[in-house]
């Protein structure tokens, strides 16, 4: 079955970092299956390995609860390896999103999310 088009050309791939197999697998498979090349990160290592590794993504995706770190605190370091690249937090907890809009992520999106709610969030930032 051909892939389904999104009808825009993609600004780099999206950088998926959340420790959850489950989540992580099916939002790269979902994401994948719309046109968006995407790397999958299990945790904040992972995540500034495939940084250093890989070219400048589109959009990070970003789970604020990681085994190894918090999303928090993982941001200014993805933030000095990939300067201006978009980042949208993900987290369960209102407070968590709240405190990270005020830190300055472009978006926020709650757990559990419609697939769709993500699909327009990428498709809009990887647009620019």
């Amino acid at each position: 079955m051909p892939e389904r088009s999104t009808g825009m050309e993609h600004a780099g791939w999206v950088l998926v970092v959340d420790d959850d197999p489950d989540l992580r697998n099916h939002l790269s498979d979902f994401l994948q299956s719309q046109g968006f090349p995407v790397l999958p990160a299990r945790d904040g290592a992972d995540a500034q390995a495939l940084l250093r590794q890989n070219p400048r993504p589109g959009i990070i995706l970003l789970d604020l609860v990681l085994p190894d770190t918090l999303g928090l605190h993982l941001l200014p370091a993805l933030r000095q390896e990939a300067p201006d690249v978009p980042v949208v937090a993900m987290s369960q907890s209102l407070a968590q999103l709240a405190e990270a809009r005020a830190t300055g992520v472009e978006a926020t999106l709650v757990k559990p999310f419609d697939p769709d709610e993500v699909l327009a969030i990428v498709a809009r930032w990887l647009a620019r």
